[in-house]
């Protein structure tokens, strides 16, 4: 939900960017109440954004409704949950199985419902950034009602699960509530960017947001951190979420890891941006994947008064996939990736344009 931080409408990278982290009252970490009524203004008077708004209201108002229904339990490699003939993801249709669409077959065991588990964290993790963002437009107590509802339920279990991998052995390249790092990482991120907009919420108690930050936040770090994955996308997601998480609760040191760390922003942007302005894979669908990690980051810093948009290689990344359309607005579907369109990615540029200015935007 980038997208809503502009409904508002060079030198090499620095060894070292310097870093300003402070816990404010406000939670303002990636939008500011300035922003706040910006979008509200615009919404006011451009049909589009107001259409936008009220599918995310709507949105939020399902999530809020909806039964709690969180797993406890490790979720297992999310591909998993696939049609062993077909190849096509599976229905729940509980309690009687997991059905494939196509040829109606049901399928019952660990392997699915462990799959499915990683679903339904990815639901609700992802329901808590919906919900913030529709806080942010509208203060319905429902929708920060339901985010403590939510962060309070992972924290009381997430220390007790397991590390998992992708084979469902432990691993560090595994999560508690995901199967990867990396979608744990993604997972981290979702929290808190809706945390961050409704936390100052009249619901939340300070022992609410102690126990939201050293129950979940930071031992969600602790998982993430120690697998150290280089100029992958991964360690950009892993990089976002450290870094988002540390400009959320003011914490220096993990900020500085996300921008200056050992494979940090700095490092990624001197090894993985290659000279044409395209991610390392050469795969348009890993190019979003990346960059999408980093304007989460560089949203936070922002807002932190560090300005990573001024460092050259993340202006290449956006130029990069101008140069490589279709005349009908579509990509090459070079190595792994599908042919895709540019259209699909827009959220990523009304940021860029809001930062740059650039018209091409």
């Amino acid at each position: 939900m980038i997208w809503l931080c502009c409904l508002m409408t060079l030198a090499a990278p620095s060894a070292y960017i310097e870093v300003y982290t402070a816990e404010g009252p406000t939670g303002e970490i990636f939008l500011t109440r300035a922003e706040a009524e910006e979008v509200r203004a615009r919404i006011e008077i451009d049909a589009e954004a107001r259409a936008t708004a009220d599918g995310l209201i709507a949105s939020a108002r399902n999530l809020a409704a909806a039964p709690l229904d969180i797993p406890r339990a490790s979720g297992l490699w999310a591909h998993l949950y696939t049609c062993p003939v077909d190849g096509v993801r599976l229905e729940a249709r509980l309690p009687e199985g997991h059905t494939c669409p196509v040829c109606g077959e049901v399928y019952r065991g660990d392997r699915y419902e462990g799959a499915w588990r990683s679903y339904r964290h990815k639901f609700w993790t992802a329901g808590v950034e919906t919900l913030g963002w529709a806080y942010a437009l509208n203060e319905d107590p429902a929708f920060a009602t339901r985010v403590r509802e939510i962060l309070l339920e992972y924290a009381a279990f997430y220390e007790e699960l397991p590390q998992l991998g992708r084979d469902g052995k432990p691993s560090r390249s595994g999560g508690r509530i995901h199967a990867q790092t990396l979608d744990e990482a993604m997972a981290l991120v979702e929290i808190c960017v809706g945390y961050s907009l409704v936390r100052e919420a009249p619901v939340f108690s300070n022992a609410d947001r102690r126990t939201i930050r050293e129950r979940l936040i930071r031992p969600m770090v602790r998982v993430i951190q120690p697998n150290n994955r280089g100029i992958s996308n991964w360690q950009s997601w892993h990089n976002a979420a450290v870094g988002c998480a540390g400009f959320l609760l003011g914490d220096g040191g993990m900020a500085d890891w996300a921008i200056n760390g050992e494979h940090g922003f700095v490092y990624q942007m001197e090894h993985a941006v290659k000279e044409n302005g395209v991610w390392r894979e050469e795969s348009m669908s890993y190019h979003w994947l990346a960059l999408r990690a980093l304007v989460y980051l560089a949203e936070a810093a922002t807002r932190a008064d560090v300005d990573l948009y001024a460092v050259p290689q993340v202006k290449m990344l956006f130029d990069a996939p101008l140069r490589h359309l279709f005349p009908d607005l579509t990509f090459p579907p070079l190595h792994n990736a599908d042919r895709s369109s540019i259209t699909e990615f827009r959220a990523l540029y009304e940021v860029a344009y809001r930062r740059t200015g650039d018209a091409r935007y």
